[in-house]
């Protein structure tokens, strides 16, 4: 089992140098705060903005999320990074841990209660057979921005 780290910083762009270790770092964000990413985006090979509901949830959401790491080139030594809320969190940690057997994935959660979902939670699911599908897979960092 992976020992979770968690960031408390008073802005995300230190986050690189928590990121040096892995071949290439792909984002997933809410749309809702591209406007926070700026700074973390420059660290990033690509990034994907999702619309961000809980009827997005869906394996669907997944599926695309795990396709635009195919086609970007992600490998086993890739991480994700989730920025949003709980949904984000959900989807692109559902995502990644199916992803080549799984990969890494960090949350940089964005709201109160994601953060103390992301750092105690470590479910993943999509709304599909009311939950049926999901999967337990901790983040690897926890970065808070305060």
């Amino acid at each position: 089992m992976n020992k979770l780290k968690i960031y408390v910083k008073d802005d995300l762009g230190g986050l690189n140098w928590h990121l040096r270790s892995y071949s290439s770092v792909y984002m997933v964000y809410d749309a809702n705060v591209a406007e926070h990413v700026a700074k973390i985006k420059k660290h990033v090979k690509s990034s994907l903005p999702l619309e961000i509901s809980e009827a997005a949830k869906t394996m669907d959401t997944v599926l695309e999320i795990d396709r635009w790491l195919l086609q970007e080139g992600a490998d086993r030594k890739s991480i994700v990074l989730a920025v949003g809320g709980g949904t984000t969190s959900d989807l692109a940690g559902f995502a990644a841990s199916i992803y080549r057997r799984g990969i890494a994935y960090a949350n940089v959660p964005t709201t109160l209660l994601a953060q103390v979902d992301a750092s105690i939670g470590g479910k993943n699911a999509t709304q599909v057979l009311d939950e049926l599908i999901h999967r337990f897979n901790p983040s690897y960092q926890i970065p808070a921005s305060l």
